[in-house]
């Protein structure tokens, strides 16, 4: 799919990285909201990866496990909402040479490329500029990038060389569900949370900005914190009718959960 597009707003998934966390004071981490939310039910749609990449019925079923999570767990916490998402199919015949604007019903499209050549595993475009299709274009990345140690050997020692070196690998199954359940946050409006270096772990969020694409043990899944920011945006009645009226810009959250919005 060619995804060139008008880009209003660009959020990136990153492997780890050192994070400069932001707080208000030393109580409160950040959780930011991208300032726009959807006005009815999504339509999203799923553009069937190239199938020299990798077998779609797997990235298909992990895809829609991701998105399930999100939307069981809504209808859980606000059980009188409006919450469920429609999900089409567009096959990669119908797509491969095809521009987003070519699809005005979708306003959730998830993409799957084979590596991004750095460090980013996955990023969410959106366009709001078009009062007749408001959309936001998600990519997901299959392999990233890892470091490491080439020894070459020659005829003695001088002649030997070590260096370090950056080659693209594939990623888990586990870490695309990662990657894809982080998106799609970011298709529900959702910016990043910015952990307090006083609270512990990135147990508190999914929409963390960098995860460990390697760490086979990392299992994000949507948490109290991620749903209680939806509830803040949307308010509790589901996607139709939004309430508050007006966009948070984000909220301050103290490590007891108490958000204070704004």
């Amino acid at each position: 799919m060619k995804y060139a597009v008008i880009i209003l707003v660009f959020m990136v998934l990153f492997m780890n990285v050192p994070l400069n966390s932001f707080a208000e004071n030393g109580e409160y981490s950040k959780y930011n909201s991208l300032k726009l939310r959807h006005a009815t039910n999504p339509h999203v749609c799923l553009f069937e990866v190239n199938p020299e990449l990798y077998d779609w019925y797997k990235l298909k079923y992990i895809t829609i496990s991701a998105i399930e999570e999100w939307i069981l767990k809504l209808e859980y916490v606000y059980p009188n909402g409006s919450w469920a998402v429609l999900v089409e199919t567009i096959p990669w015949e119908d797509h491969k040479t095809a521009s987003a604007l070519d699809y005005p019903q979708c306003n959730i499209m998830i993409n799957y490329e084979k590596t991004s050549n750095s460090k980013t595993l996955g990023n969410t475009g959106l366009n709001f500029n078009a009062s007749w299709h408001k959309f936001m274009f998600i990519n997901v990345f299959l392999e990233s990038q890892k470091n490491i140690t080439k020894i070459v050997i020659g005829d003695d020692i001088s002649t030997s060389t070590v260096n370090m070196v950056q080659e693209s690998y594939p990623l888990s199954e586990n870490t695309i569900k990662n990657i894809i359940v982080h998106e799609f946050g970011h298709g529900l409006g959702l910016a990043h949370f910015n952990l307090n270096r006083s609270m512990q772990g990135y147990t508190q969020s999914v929409m963390a900005p960098t995860i460990s694409p390697f760490d086979e043990n990392q299992i994000l899944s949507v948490t109290y914190l991620d749903l209680v920011m939806i509830g803040k945006i949307y308010g509790e009645n589901g996607w139709n009718k939004p309430v508050p009226v007006f966009h948070i810009k984000g909220c301050y959250i103290s490590d007891s959960y108490i958000f204070r919005c704004y």
